[in-house]
């Protein structure tokens, strides 16, 4: 099995938070592994050198995922289903019991808010959370789901870091839905008519492959629309 990083760290510094993120070891070490291991294979430098961070702290969470019957997690993502809450993934499951999910479309969503809404709706989609940029356990199940293969959509924030972010996914294998130009200014008609003045971003823009407009669109009005905005 691969060691943990504050396992190692104990085991070799006698102190399990010498690794820690945001030390100056850390950074140092992190920096070191960039350059020793091969290329970014969508896992962290750590854990392709073969110490991950934990298996189990860095949750995923998930509403009504659609395990198939024969999968060993299925019934307990049921029984969360119909007890109205999110299920809740971590990468020890993942990697011990990879996802195998019917046919039905999985949505992945930025924000944990939406999640909160489709569980107390009792939504009948099966929804993500990435939680803004994915942890290393989202990763792993965005890409199990991706392999499986399973129809998974992206839906974020129209701002910079969501286009941006919303572009990773694309990549992932992902296929962003409802984030094209029409859906963006749609959302900035129903602003003004409910008189919301919403907040302006001037960050770079970054470019939007799925939708070349969306990122005209948005260059030119510069007005975010967080995907709370847009729960319905």
């Amino acid at each position: 099995n691969e060691l943990s990083r504050v396992e190692l760290a104990a085991r070799i510094l006698g102190d399990a938070h010498a690794l820690d993120t945001g030390t100056r070891l850390e950074r140092a070490t992190t920096a070191a592994l960039g350059f020793a291991t091969e290329n970014d294979d969508g896992r962290g430098v750590w854990e392709r050198a073969g110490a991950h961070s934990d298996l189990v702290s860095g949750a995923t969470l998930t509403w009504n995922l659609p395990l198939a019957a024969s999968h060993p997690l299925a019934a307990a993502a049921a029984t969360a289903t119909d007890c109205g809450v999110p299920f809740v993934l971590t990468q020890l499951a993942l990697r011990l019991h990879p996802v195998i999910v019917d046919p039905d479309p999985i949505l992945v969503v930025e924000n944990p808010r939406v999640l909160e809404y489709a569980a107390q709706q009792r939504s009948p989609v099966a929804v993500i959370c990435a939680n803004g940029n994915p942890s290393s356990t989202t990763q792993l199940l965005l890409r199990q789901l991706v392999e499986s293969p399973a129809d998974v959509r992206y839906h974020g924030d129209f701002d910079a870091a969501g286009l941006a972010m919303c572009g990773r996914m694309q990549v992932m294998g992902l296929v962003p839905w409802r984030m094209d130009a029409t859906d963006y200014l749609a959302a900035l008609d129903d602003a003004d008519a409910a008189g919301v003045d919403l907040p302006v971003d001037l960050q770079p823009i970054p470019p939007t492959p799925w939708d070349p407009s969306l990122a005209l669109a948005f260059d030119r009005e510069r007005r975010v629309v967080h995907e709370e905005r847009l729960l319905d």
